[in-house]
C-alpha cells in the first residue's frame, strides 16, 4: 500500500490526502444546498490603486453613450488574437456591427484580419474613439497619446479607471469613459443581438 505524509507527519492513505480539502475547504470552494460547489482558481483582477468597489462613475447619461457608440472608427488598445478574451471578442463584435476596428498590440501583426499597430500613435488619423484594454495604471499613458493625436474620446473598459486618466482628459477635453464594457452597452441601448 502506498502511504504518504501529511505536513503534520501523520502517515494517511493517498486517497485520504485527496479528501483532506473537504476538512479544510480552499479559499473558493462555495457550500451551497446542492451539495459543494468548486470554482477552481479564481483570478482578482490588478486595477492599481483603485479597485472594482471603488470606481466613481463616469457621470456619462444614456443619450451621451449613444453619441459616443455612433462614432464607427474605433482604436483598440491591448486587442487580442484570442476571441475568449475580452480584448478579443469585443473588438469582433464591434466589426461585426460595422465598426471599423484598429488594433494597437506591439506583439502581433493582424488581429481580426486588420493590420496592428504597435502603439496609438502610430494608428492613421480618423480615430473617432480608443477602446481600452490596459491595466489601470497604463491608462494615463493611452489618454496622453490620444490627446497628442486630437482623438476625442477614450473607452476604458470595464474594471479600468484612473484619477490621472481622469484629470488629463479634462485638460486635453476627452470624453473619457471608464469602467463600461462597449459591447455591453451597444447591447443594452441598440438591442443588438450576441
Amino acid at each position: 500500500m502506498n502511504w504518504t505524509r501529511r505536513s503534520d507527519g501523520a502517515r494517511v492513505l493517498p486517497s485520504a490526502r485527496k479528501a483532506s480539502w473537504l476538512r479544510h475547504p480552499p479559499h473558493h470552494f462555495i457550500p451551497s444546498r446542492r451539495g459543494p460547489v468548486i470554482l477552481g482558481r479564481l483570478k482578482r483582477r490588478k486595477l492599481g490603486k483603485a479597485s472594482v468597489e471603488r470606481i466613481p462613475s463616469d457621470g456619462l447619461d444614456d443619450s451621451s453613450i449613444k453619441g459616443i457608440l455612433r462614432k464607427r472608427n474605433v482604436a483598440v488598445v491591448g486587442a487580442s488574437r484570442d476571441l475568449g478574451k475580452p480584448a478579443g471578442f469585443v473588438p469582433e463584435y464591434l466589426k461585426r456591427h460595422g465598426y471599423r476596428v484598429l488594433p494597437v498590440n506591439p506583439f502581433a501583426e493582424r488581429i481580426l484580419g486588420e493590420k496592428c499597430y504597435s502603439s496609438l500613435s502610430e494608428v492613421p488619423a480618423g480615430v473617432d474613439v480608443v477602446d481600452v484594454f490596459r491595466p489601470s495604471p497604463e491608462a494615463a499613458r493611452v489618454v496622453a497619446e490620444a490627446a497628442a493625436k486630437g482623438i476625442g474620446v477614450v473607452w476604458l473598459q470595464e474594471g479600468i479607471y484612473s484619477e490621472e486618466a481622469e484629470r488629463l482628459a479634462k485638460g486635453a477635453g476627452i470624453t473619457l469613459v471608464w469602467n463600461r464594457c462597449m459591447k455591453k452597452e451597444h447591447q443594452r441601448l441598440f438591442g443588438a443581438d450576441l
